[in-house]
């Protein structure tokens, strides 16, 4: 996932764990690497303002991703591409109780925000294979190539 969230008219931007990305101070007080407290009237608070948030009003919202140094917490130049894999949905839904979700469940993204109006920018989700894909992929092509040769020495003798 790349991109950042812009939030009061862009007076603070952040990456989708809510690490400050700009400006060196923000409206906040906060500086680049550091995180802000979203406040009451927030989706989340307490949690970092301007994350980025996975759920629904049945189950809830989430942070898609945490604060933490691999995300940019403490660094002067935070990134702005982040990425999850091989995350269980469990390990995000966090309730008490949590057993799953539902076929046909709906899930948004939302930002840790008190409103929205003055927000703007992006979140790209890039979906990569993973591992196993590829090397199942890899065998699927290299069985129907190994299936292909077969089926033209068997032609090759047949027409000898």
């Amino acid at each position: 996932m790349s991109g950042t969230v812009d939030l009061a008219f862009g007076q603070f931007t952040a990456n989708a764990a809510g690490v400050i990305v700009s400006p060196q101070i923000t409206n906040t007080g906060n500086s680049p690497g550091q995180t802000a407290a979203a406040f009451s009237g927030s989706i989340l608070p307490g949690q970092p303002y301007a994350s980025l948030l996975i759920g629904n009003n049945t189950l809830g919202f989430f942070p898609l991703f945490s604060a933490t140094p691999a995300n940019g917490l403490g660094n002067a130049n935070p990134p702005t591409n982040l990425s999850l894999s091989g995350v269980p949905l469990s390990s995000i839904f966090t309730n008490v109780g949590f057993t799953g979700i539902a076929n046909g469940t709906v899930l948004e993204f939302r930002v840790n925000d008190l409103n929205t109006f003055d927000n703007s920018g992006q979140f790209v989700i890039a979906s990569t294979p993973e591992p196993s894909t590829i090397l199942g992929l890899g065998l699927l092509v290299f069985g129907a190539f190994c299936q292909r040769k077969l089926s033209q020495g068997k032609k090759s003798k047949q027409d000898n």
